[in-house]
């Protein structure tokens, strides 16, 4: 989405949630970039744009911190991807790490006052992040003027003194460096200050001072399932994308045997989101075929629903062909759930999606496309299907949203927050294993070099003149729109605002 109201209200439930279960701090919002589309945890982030997660991340975090929460932007910085995350450096010019990748934390940081920061994985030019003065304190503190404090993201710590003294000033999830007698030790040799120490604490204590979090009894509540999974609900409609409606097609007036196809985890059960530390465990689920027969209901249609589940290795592809043969709607279903800890090797759908939707697609002319998507991914059978409605990973209310959409008794307003590029050829690391994944200087570990400096997303696409699949910004309604009466006031040359007008209908 690009509504701030949406992040803003996503914010307000995960902040009611953390406090309603007793708790001081929510790890997040995460607002590393889309620099690959194949990256384990873009699930997490918001955007390729930094203004764009900056602006989302900004909500997120007021709304977190509205409920006393203490809000965590992570993972600071150029944590971008997840193939050899614990070891990998990254090489990166100082305007480029400025105008993309530190962009949205200075907002988060700045405008959201956010009163935490994640450390990242990865080494930044030779230095784990957990050790790196420059980006922890010279620009977190000196620069940006941040007074929270700095917290390592699990097991990112490395050393004692080295990390205290760079700006680092907690260690999670335990005290394999942070403990008694690494510090005693490091204190006795004169490579730690007491001041040094006194310092993280003041930081951290300060921040929960600020959120009431010391006079707060620990007594925890129980969410409320059913409103929350209502707004989840009404997030989950206004975040879904049309990427075509060539044929108009959508919204669909529901009748006759409509048949759902697809594998389990798309078309079978509520999609949920990546895999990690991320995971949600939901208060409930609405799967897809209940939750259509629900709306149908509500509806008061005489259309019927059912399920066909094509098998994991596509063993029962012939059956499901049939069954989108007898249908009067077929509504296939397909996707993508990524994880943190492993970037995909491809952008390709898993378990060959791509053979099912190529042999499924075209059979009835009443065909929808429903993807669940956790970041873009490649369509090789695109030019075979008029209609695409890409829903992303949605939870909960899964059954009920996707209906409600293609029904029509929501329009869908979402926009694409990062490029669908047409091929694997077309992305900026294609060839290039300097800028992704990394390879081996003789240091021992893999470096990544962000060569293509800001040329990132569709910035990539513009200065390369490359056609993508889905341009950034791209998301289609059931409305139509009419523009005329163009016209730009050029009275004025020079400094002076200049004035376009054009007629929306």
């Amino acid at each position: 989405s690009f509504d701030r109201e949406v992040a803003k209200e996503y914010g307000d439930v995960i902040g009611s949630e953390t406090a309603t279960l007793g708790q001081h701090v929510l790890e997040g919002p995460a607002v590393c970039l889309h620099r690959t589309t194949i990256a384990g945890r873009n699930f997490e982030y918001f955007s390729e744009d930094p203004f764009l997660s900056g602006v989302m991340g900004v909500e997120v975090t007021k709304a977190i911190q509205s409920h006393d929460i203490i809000a965590m932007v992570k993972h600071y910085v150029l944590n971008d991807q997840e193939t050899e995350r614990f070891r990998n450096s990254v090489e990166v010019d100082e305007n480029v790490m400025r105008e993309l990748y530190l962009l949205p934390f200075e907002m988060v940081i700045k405008d959201g006052e956010c009163a935490a920061v994640m450390s990242a994985y990865n080494r930044i030019r030779g230095v784990y992040a957990t050790e790196y003065y420059y980006t922890l304190t010279k620009i977190l503190r000196d620069e940006w003027g941040f007074e929270g404090y700095v917290q390592s993201d699990f097991w990112s710590t490395r050393s004692a003194a080295p990390s205290l003294n760079a700006g680092l000033d907690h260690e999670m999830p335990d005290a394999k460096w942070l403990n008694e007698e690494n510090v005693k030790a490091a204190l006795s040799d004169t490579s730690l200050e007491e001041k040094t120490i006194d310092r993280a604490l003041i930081r951290r204590y300060t921040q929960m001072f600020r959120f009431n979090q010391f006079d707060r009894p620990y007594d925890p509540g129980e969410i409320d399932a059913k409103a929350h999974g209502e707004i989840s609900r009404k997030l989950g409609a206004q975040m879904a994308v049309l990427l075509k409606n060539d044929e108009g097609l959508l919204p669909i007036e529901p009748s006759g045997k409509i048949v759902i196809i697809g594998q389990k985890t798309f078309a079978g059960k509520a999609c949920q989101g990546g895999g990690g530390s991320s995971k949600v465990d939901p208060l409930y689920t609405v799967d897809p075929l209940p939750g259509m027969q629900d709306i149908l209901k509500e509806m008061g249609a005489d259309a019927t629903a059912e399920l066909f589940v094509v098998a994991d290795d596509l063993s029962n592809l012939d059956d499901a062909k049939k069954a989108a043969e007898d249908a009067d709607i077929v509504v296939l279903m397909a996707g993508l759930v990524a994880t943190e800890g492993a970037d995909m090797p491809d952008a390709n759908m898993f378990n060959d999606q791509n053979t099912m939707l190529d042999e499924l697609l075209g059979i009835s002319p009443k065909t929808i496309l429903v993807m669940k998507d956790s970041a873009p991914v490649l369509m090789p059978w695109v030019d075979k299907a008029p209609t695409i409605l890409e829903v992303w990973n949605q939870g909960t209310e899964d059954g009920h949203v996707v209906a409600d959409l293609i029904f029509g008794r929501i329009n869908p307003s979402g926009k694409v927050p990062t490029t669908y590029p047409v091929s694997e050829d077309d992305v900026f690391y294609a060839g290039n294993p300097e800028r992704y994944p990394g390879t081996d200087e003789g240091a021992g570990y893999p470096v990544i070099r962000y060569s293509e400096g800001i040329q990132v997303g569709y910035r990539w696409f513009q200065a390369q003149d490359i056609k993508p699949l889905f341009a950034f910004g791209h998301g289609l309604s059931y409305t139509s729109f009419e523009l005329s009466d163009f016209t730009v006031n050029t009275d004025k040359v020079g400094d002076s605002p200049v004035t376009a007008t054009v007629k929306v209908t």
